[in-house]
């Protein structure tokens, strides 16, 4: 039996899933968001078609039925297509032998490549779409992936220009997975409520581009090297050194205090809410920060940040010029400060 992807994702919110289901097709993305959904919903447990035997995956799904809080439990076959690559004959036989005679918890499997017509019409993968529900997912047309993006940022209480959405996905080549990662980064970091070009250039960097959000992250997981490079582009690409700072300052601040919370036993999801961070991919950085930056560096880095905007406040030195010198200063001495250094 044939599925559309949105009446697998209904059926998963009403709990109403049952048998093996094999999702195949192009846009990897949409796999991701079925996976997600039966996270949120069930107690799922993944099993790696790379590194998996025919015996570990029958024996993993036909475990008897254990409901937990969330309903239920869901075996996931992730590289599907390798494990059905490596088998052979006697393998191949035992396995599609148990998709005749399942029984057991929802078996999802996930193809995570593109599959041909010639792909399709040859074992085991023909048998197994015939024992299967299947859920082909195919590559989205522009269009559609035009009015997705424009819902997004109705639901978040913003617009977006229509010359902004086609230069989002230009510059993303219609990969999904990237443009859920830039226009959670336009939500998150553009400053009007109506997103135009202007912001997309600013803020996202599909093709490798710099931004200050690059900088920002390649400062807080410690590459200075990387940092340090980027800053001979900031004139061409309009990032202001004092914005760098401003940026600098707020991230800093809040890794302190959530070391300090750390410290004291705090929950990560609690310090989330405290510091008002609530964005997913926002979280996943900053955790990464926490992570890269122990709580001695974010006290030294408080420290150099002052001194540097003494120097720009006071002494009417050049921002970029100061800036410059912090990441050589980090680059040699990662936070290892003494006598004579300019931000000891």
């Amino acid at each position: 039996m044939e599925l559309k992807i949105s009446d697998l994702l209904r059926n998963i919110d009403r709990k109403e899933i049952d048998g093996v289901y094999i999702l195949i097709g192009e846009e990897v993305y949409l796999a991701r968001v079925v996976i997600d959904k039966l996270k949120e919903t069930f107690e799922v447990k993944t099993l790696w078609g790379d590194e998996i035997s025919v015996s570990d995956v029958v024996d993993a799904v036909s475990e008897g039925n254990i409901f937990s809080e969330k309903g239920g439990k869901v075996t996931l076959l992730r590289y599907a297509d390798k494990f059905l690559k490596k088998l052979k004959k006697k393998e191949k036989e035992i396995f599609l032998s148990f998709l005749k005679k399942f029984k057991g918890n929802p078996f999802f499997m996930i193809y995570e490549y593109s599959v041909t017509k010639q792909d399709l019409s040859k074992d085991p993968l023909k048998t197994v779409l015939n024992l299967c529900n299947v859920v082909r997912i195919p590559r989205q047309s522009v269009q559609k992936i035009k009015e997705t993006v424009k819902r997004k940022f109705i639901r978040e209480g913003k617009s977006i220009d229509e010359e902004a959405i086609d230069l989002i996905i230009e510059f993303c080549g219609n990969d999904l997975m990237l443009l859920k990662q830039e226009t959670d980064k336009l939500l998150l970091y553009a400053e009007e409520k109506n997103i135009s070009t202007d912001d997309v250039k600013k803020v996202c960097s599909p093709f490798g581009s710099l931004t200050i959000f690059d900088f920002i992250d390649a400062f807080f997981t410690k590459d200075f090297e990387k940092a340090l490079n980027m800053i001979k582009y900031f004139s061409l690409l309009g990032i202001i050194p004092l914005q760098v700072f401003y940026m600098l300052s707020g991230t800093a601040v809040k890794l302190f205090v959530a070391h300090n919370l750390l410290g004291e036993g705090g929950d990560i999801q609690e310090i989330f809410e405290i510091l008002s961070i609530k964005h997913p991919y926002q979280k996943m950085k900053f955790q990464s920060y926490v992570k890269s930056l122990k709580k001695e560096d974010t006290e030294s880095l408080l420290r150099i940040l002052y001194i540097c905007d003494r120097r720009i406040k006071i002494n009417y030195e050049d921002p970029l010029k100061v800036l410059k010198e912090m990441l050589e200063d980090l680059l040699i001495k990662n936070f290892n400060y003494g006598v004579g250094s300019k931000f000891a």
